[in-house]
């Protein structure tokens, strides 16, 4: 850790805290991710692939990345130190009271079992139902106030305002140890393989930043499953990876703006400077998920047509998963076809009504995969936005619809239930009951 930063930290702290309690006050911050890193030692084995290394030189190569990684962990751990210790001496009673209430919700399943159990709702199924939404509906009142209270303690604005220069001065610092990490090994490798170095340095920080990913698809790697390594190909994937570690970097940079910009918004109590930096960093992250799925478009491009069949439905489902899961209907049908108690007639309906279900699910999940591209990036800013809430006494906030999202639930959970319907009417009574899940009601999901 540089000695700037400690200095900061000592002038501001009178010395570090002796444990590093999570700091995750800071909207958009988050302690985790303070010690991310862009290389770690483990990286040894590909960089000696693409700079071979005498032994001697491997290993100092070795010390010097678990160097790098050995200071950004430890000045990470600090720094979550610092940050927490700067907290308003107020905090801790309100902390108290937060975490009681937060105990008060643990315990409300135990106490409506424990009324259960003793018969209080044996007549009265609809009874205990509500007795548990009562309970429910208090206990979410009074942890909702409790956080409310913590989170208007005094001091609060001092204190942001404190932990975003410590915030700050770490983000440089991490950049020098990195800056570092690279200087070192040009001085081991030496001018002559200056190429290769680069290489490796921007491939190795390319998987590490794809990694790191919110959206759906914005993890993904069109070169991941390319089944031809060809020129083409390759010089594609050169001027793809060049261009996304630049969108990489902005949307890194975009997303550590947002705790420093929420320090001064609290401050001042203005909403609305937290909500552009918000926005600013989702559609960084956009940027970077239209960027690979473009990637993936232009690579099925250079394949012939069955190879790029193949990697057209491999990149869908590497780009998003959530939306190839298998449904409650399709996982019955295959449960059902396993049956050896069916007859000749049943397998021809039952293979009839697979290949619908499987038709019409391909059409309703390329449309939620459209929804997922126009709205979940809004979906997930508004959610981030009413966490915040919280820190803005009587600000207000208007969620984004996600007509497009609600609208795909819908449909796909309706295929699902008539699928569901039609596949029981297919089957006996006995044959019904065997399908894992069937014993309760056939439209669930």
């Amino acid at each position: 850790m540089s000695i700037r930063i400690l200095v900061v930290i000592a002038f501001m702290m009178g010395g570090l805290a002796s444990s590093a309690a999570k700091a995750a006050q800071l909207p958009g911050l988050r302690p985790s991710d303070l010690g991310r890193l862009a290389f770690d030692r483990s990286d040894i084995r590909t960089l000696n692939v693409a700079v071979p290394l005498e032994a001697a030189d491997l290993q100092r190569a070795y010390e010097i990345m678990k160097t790098y990684e050995r200071a950004v962990q430890e000045g990470s751990r600090d720094v979550v130190a610092a940050i927490a210790s700067l907290d308003p001496p107020a905090l801790a009673s309100a902390k108290d009271l937060e975490r009681s209430q937060e105990q008060m919700v643990d315990s409300v399943r135990d106490r409506i079992e424990a009324r259960r159990r003793a018969g209080e709702f044996r007549d009265d199924p609809a009874g205990l139902r509500e007795a548990w939404q009562e309970a429910m509906d208090e206990a979410e009142r009074e942890l909702k106030q409790a956080r409310r209270d913590s989170a208007q303690v005094d001091g609060w604005n001092e204190a942001f305002r404190k932990q975003a220069i410590v915030l700050a001065v770490w983000y440089e610092t991490r950049a020098e140890l990195k800056a570092q990490l690279r200087s070192d090994l040009e001085a081991l490798i030496g001018s002559d393989r200056m190429d290769q170095l680069a290489d490796w340095w921007q491939h190795t920080r390319l998987s590490s930043s794809i990694a790191r990913a919110r959206l759906s698809g914005e993890g993904y790697d069109p070169f991941s499953h390319v089944p031809d390594a060809s020129d083409a190909v390759g010089l594609f994937r050169a001027e793809w990876e060049a261009a996304h570690i630049i969108l990489l970097d902005a949307r890194d940079a975009a997303i550590r703006r947002v705790p420093l910009v929420a320090a001064d918004a609290i401050a001042r109590g203005d909403l609305q400077s937290l909500r552009n930096a918000r926005t600013d960093s989702m559609a960084a992250r956009e940027a970077v998920r239209e960027h690979a799925l473009a990637g993936a478009e232009t690579v099925a491009v250079l394949l012939d047509d069955e190879a790029a069949a193949a990697y057209v439905k491999a990149a869908s489902r590497k780009a998003f998963p959530a939306a190839w899961r298998r449904d409650r209907a399709a996982r019955a049908i295959a449960s059902a076809w396993a049956l050896s108690s069916l007859d000749e007639a049943q397998r021809v309906s039952l293979a009839a009504l697979r290949l619908e279900h499987e038709q019409l699910a391909a059409d309703l999940r390329e449309e939620h995969i459209q929804a997922v591209r126009a709205e979940e990036g809004g979906l997930l800013l508004s959610q981030d936005m009413q966490r915040s809430l919280v820190l803005f006494d009587g600000a207000e906030f208007t969620p984004q619809g996600v007509p497009g999202l609600d609208g795909s639930k819908q449909e796909r959970r309706a295929l699902s239930v008539d699928t569901m319907s039609r596949l029981q009417s297919v089957l006996t009574e006995s044959q019904w009951k065997g399908i894992p899940g069937t014993r309760t009601q056939p439209d669930r999901d």
